[in-house]
């Protein structure tokens, strides 16, 4: 399971391994029997730890418990997931996360691994400015100051308006755990604007500007 981005698939594998005493590849129908159980993790320096696999899986199966000499210490031990139910799902929503990995078929248990890995947010451009007009001439029509952006990943509030007059446009991320500006932030971009008063045409009066009764 390595580290991915939000929105990518993850690669459902046991950690890589350098075989010793019961650690052993997996047969092709343990592959199609992974489960998983998560749990959200803080330590995000930690990588993995596998148990070794019982050397004769049908009858021996108490070494599934026994940790391999190369196991990392920062990693939680199993009881780090009580109380979680297995599943064939892994999490896909950002975050960090620690995974014990078992393949089991039938009554056969083919051993057992920790893993963490993070789903990093997935990043997401700002709007151009040459998407964006900041003034406008009131003529009694909406106007409108983003032209265009991702309406997927974002939302926006005082776009439009038809009266004269100063204004906000805010462009936030619609989902600030899953989606992050391309500059690493989360915080809303904010776009002054304004629509002037129309100028008034006064009318030329011709001939006499004055008389008298």
């Amino acid at each position: 399971i390595p580290n991915v981005v939000f929105g990518q698939p993850a690669l459902a594998t046991f950690p890589t391994t350098t075989p010793d005493n019961g650690v052993r590849p997996l047969p092709a129908e343990a592959k199609q029997n992974i489960q998983y159980k998560v749990k959200p993790y803080s330590q995000t320096s930690a990588q993995s730890r596998v148990f070794r696999a019982p050397k004769n899986a049908a009858t021996n199966t108490a070494k599934n418990m026994a940790p391999a000499a190369y196991a990392n210490e920062t990693l939680p031990d199993e009881k780090f997931f009580d109380g979680i139910e297995w599943t064939k799902q892994l999490p896909t929503e950002a975050g960090t996360y620690a995974v014990l990995i078992r393949s089991k078929v039938g009554n056969v248990s083919y051993g057992k691994a920790i893993k963490v890995f993070t789903i990093a947010p997935c990043p997401v451009s700002k709007p151009l400015n040459n998407n964006i007009i900041t003034s406008f001439i009131y003529d009694g029509t909406d106007k409108t100051c983003v032209l265009s952006y991702d309406t997927a990943t974002m939302t926006i509030s005082g776009n439009v308006a038809t009266n004269a007059g100063n204004y906000t446009a805010i462009i936030s991320l619609k989902d600030s755990k899953n989606y992050i500006w391309d500059d690493g932030t989360t915080t809303p971009i904010e776009y002054s604007w304004s629509i002037s008063p129309k100028p008034l045409i006064i009318p030329q009066i011709l001939g006499e500007s004055s008389f008298i009764y």
